[in-house]
């Protein structure tokens, strides 16, 4: 089995990325499933957006999963576009949800923005696709990737918007007068912050395995966190607020 010939830092890296991708997907599941008992539309999006934003971490433990039990290597377009494509949808998606949540006034005006944007980075990124795949980025090793200037600027407006945007409306939940919410408040308070930090240093500094290991388990916690603040179990609130 192939399995038995991947380096050690191959595994325990992919393992801890798939681990991350699972939380993610699983959070992102529960939180959309919930519109069914709340009826609030929103959480669906809200849902969405954290599935997708978790997606840049797809490519790399799927491909080490094809490769190790199948002896499959994924062909380059594939791999840039499923660590790709659903950025956007995880913007919009967010941006919506939040809008509607907390600033409905400009709800249509940073829709028309962020589809604006979203829409002119995949006619680019489907071109250069088709055109020339290196204007994307390249392999880094067989599990990883380099990506050149288009796609890192697209990726760190996502991770901006996503943190500035989580921040304003976990400070808004703030101010309500439910302990409940102010609560909630925090937890995406603390899941903007520690997603936000762990994406710039996976993506912008050469990390070693303690490195790596220790940016996934911050995007794990971010992805427990982001749960907590819009599903905040009744039993661990009360026991937050009591403690409080």
């Amino acid at each position: 089995m192939i399995l038995q010939i991947l380096s050690q830092e191959n595994i325990i890296i992919a393992s801890f990325t798939l681990l991350f991708v699972i939380i993610s997907l699983t959070v992102g599941v529960k939180i959309s499933l919930k519109y069914f008992s709340l009826r609030a539309k929103e959480l669906i999006l809200v849902g969405i957006a954290w599935i997708c934003l978790s997606s840049p971490w797809w490519s790399a433990p799927f491909s080490f999963l094809t490769y190790a039990f199948f002896g499959v290597v994924w062909e380059i377009h594939v791999f840039f576009i499923i660590g790709n494509i659903f950025i956007p949808v995880a913007l919009i998606s967010w941006i919506y949800a939040f809008a509607k949540m907390a600033y409905d006034k400009v709800k249509t005006k940073l829709l028309i923005i962020y589809s604006i944007i979203c829409t002119a980075f995949l006619i680019f990124f489907l071109i250069f696709m088709v055109i020339d795949v290196n204007l994307i980025g390249e392999f880094d090793g067989t599990f990883d990737a380099r990506y050149v200037s288009f796609t890192r600027i697209f990726q760190a407006f996502a991770i901006l918007s996503a943190l500035l945007t989580g921040v304003l409306f976990a400070l808004k939940s703030f101010k309500s007068d439910d302990a409940t919410i102010r609560w909630k408040g925090r937890f995406l308070l603390i899941a903007f912050i520690s997603f936000s930090a762990a994406a710039i240093l996976d993506s912008g500094f050469a990390l070693g395995i303690i490195g790596v290991i220790i940016i996934r388990l911050l995007l794990i916690s971010s992805a427990i966190e982001y749960y907590l603040g819009f599903l905040l179990p009744d039993r661990i609130a009360k026991w937050l607020i009591r403690n409080d």
